[in-house]
């Protein structure tokens, strides 16, 4: 029983046993009895009956009777353990009377560890952070002998992430005053410092000393999962599963790191150790679709088909699998076909659907199922937008730019739009208005970094006003860095500038993300890497590029005989 409890019950009995018709009285005014209770009580009846008061009011979640009766008893019977106990049941309820009464607390008793912790503590809740750290380091600073303000600093520290101070604080702290959450906080601070195998060490003596401590384990996976160590990863996942049961998010962590591992059938375990909702096994099987464990994933999926009213996200998959692991269009298209018109993932299947028609050779048909989806959602910019492509996959660039046309004066700020009749300007080779309408759609949105590309890189390509183009691109580059043909463009800024070193980190950049398909890019490595006299190098872009059948070989072959 605690401290408090046992005084509740002693006010109780002494209620009872001293006051007779008393007791009765003070009952009925605590059961809100609007009689006056007029009986004289003596001093120890009166804490007696406030005590019960307060009780009653913490039982009743009545905070105004919390505090008449904590009023009082801070009168007649002031200590700091009704302090202490009134101060976490305020700061339960958010009530903002829970600084003041720890305020008040204070100046009767400035000097006690545990009022003081919780005035740090109750600071950082009621969003005073800064005051918090200030009072634990003024009080830290005045009773150094007392480790637990040293502690409950440096936890402070870490919470505001200043990680530096709290590591000086916790490294300097004895084994005798190091129980696991210090070394679980200490282990943060030195994560947020990089210190990574530091960290390890102590998170692991965290759950060494605690067990079923859930956020050092969390923070042990992650950890573990970022250093691309999989199997402790798994173990530290599976220690959290063990300690909160079937967790939908921690099953798929395990999902995934088993199929790093290349334990398949692990990995479907883990899926089948989950709740059997729709929502859980269609995010699993994305899992294994991104591992390309087709066949796990197909399993899953026909398993999926079995269940009353299954989601018709299930064919979109089923036309995924069929595309990328069986080359096969066909088998796609009738996966698609299941979906129906009123289904909500039928938004996703239409560009899907005409995108399998062009590729079986069904343009004209996939134009008219497209000009059929149009006339049902004549408000709808994306349909809008896919016919006018897809007419421009069918090389009728005059009918694609006459609907683009009908789009702007439909949707004259729809700035999506106006890119792509910009760059079917572009392809009629219109190459001045492109560039006009490219300018007007930077005008109006300063970060739409798809025309700051195309701005940046035409006026590199020309080879004129080459300042403006690296600002244009250096731009684009920040707002998508992960982009490859935008780190490109900045890398031929960068070459026509004479900015060759910096020209050659950006092309490195390029390869290492994504080249394999553009020739462009290789015919810029090749570029500048003769400009620096990297004769390799050039010798290698220049037949990558010629492996990708560029337009301009016969220039690319002219180069790579002359180095």
């Amino acid at each position: 029983m605690s401290r408090l409890s046992l005084i509740f019950l002693c006010a109780f009995v002494l209620a009872h046993s001293l006051l007779g018709c008393g007791g009765s009285a003070a009952r009925a005014k605590a059961q809100g009895d609007s009689r006056e209770v007029n009986w004289k009580l003596s001093i120890p009846a009166q804490i007696s009956y406030h005590y019960l008061l307060l009780d009653l009011g913490m039982r009743g979640n009545n905070e105004e009777q919390v505090l008449q009766a904590l009023d009082k008893l801070t009168v007649l019977e002031p200590n700091v353990q009704i302090f202490l106990d009134s101060s976490v049941w305020l700061i339960g309820r958010k009530s903002p009377h829970a600084i003041p009464i720890l305020k008040k607390a204070l100046a009767v008793y400035p000097d006690d560890t545990n009022l003081n912790l919780l005035m740090a503590e109750a600071l950082l809740e009621y969003g005073q952070a800064e005051k918090a750290v200030k009072h634990m380091r003024l009080f830290a600073e005045k009773h150094p002998q007392v480790a637990d303000a040293k502690i409950e600093l440096a936890l402070l520290l870490v919470k505001r992430k200043r990680f530096e101070e709290a590591n000086v604080l916790f490294s300097a702290l004895p084994r005798e005053d190091r129980n696991y959450l210090v070394e679980y906080y200490h282990a943060r601070a030195l994560n947020g410092l990089g210190r990574q195998d530091d960290a390890l060490l102590h998170f692991t003596a965290a759950v060494k000393e605690q067990p079923k401590l859930i956020e050092a384990w969390a923070e042990l996976a992650l950890l573990y999962e970022k250093r691309k160590d999989h199997k402790n990863a798994r173990q530290a996942y599976d220690e959290l599963l063990r300690l909160s049961e079937t967790n939908p998010d921690l099953l798929l962590r395990l999902v995934t790191l088993s199929l790093n591992l290349g334990e398949t059938e692990r990995a479907l375990e883990y899926t089948r150790k989950g709740p059997n909702s729709p929502n859980f096994i269609l995010a699993a099987v994305g899992i294994f679709l991104e591992n390309k464990q087709w066949k796990a994933a197909q399993i899953l999926l026909e398993e999926l088909r079995k269940h009353p009213n299954p989601p018709e996200e299930v064919y979109l998959y089923l036309a995924s699998i069929a595309i990328d692991a069986n080359n096969s269009p066909e088998e796609a298209l009738a996966w698609i076909e299941h979906i129906s018109p009123d289904s909500s993932v039928y938004g996703r299947a239409i560009p899907l659907r005409v995108q399998l028609l062009a590729t079986l050779g069904k343009k004209e048909e996939a134009l008219a199922f497209l000009k059929q989806e149009r006339e049902k959602a004549p408000e709808d910019h994306k349909l809008f937008q896919l016919e006018i492509r897809h007419l421009a996959f069918m090389e009728r660039l005059d009918a694609a730019l006459a609907l683009a046309d009908t789009g702007m004066r439909n949707w004259p700020a729809d700035l999506d739009l106006a890119f792509l009749r910009a760059s079917l300007l572009d392809e009629r080779g219109d190459k001045k208005a492109a560039f006009a309408a490219m300018e007007k759609i930077a005008r109006a949105d300063p970060k739409y970094y798809q025309a700051l590309n195309y701005l940046g890189y035409t006026l590199a390509d020309e080879n004129r006003e080459l300042s403006r183009a690296l600002e244009l691109l250096t731009k684009a580059v920040d707002l998508a860095p992960d982009l490859a043909y935008i780190l490109d463009s900045l890398a031929w800024a960068q070459y026509r500038l004479g900015k060759f070193n910096a020209a050659w980190e950006s092309i490195s950049k390029v390869v290492d993300m994504d080249s394999s398909e553009d020739p462009t890019i290789w015919e810029h490595y090749g570029d500048i890497a003769t400009a620096l006299g990297k004769v390799e190098e050039a010798r290698k872009g220049y037949a990558k590029a010629l492996d990708l059948n560029p337009k301009n070989a016969d220039s690319i072959r002219e180069r790579l005989s002359k180095i």
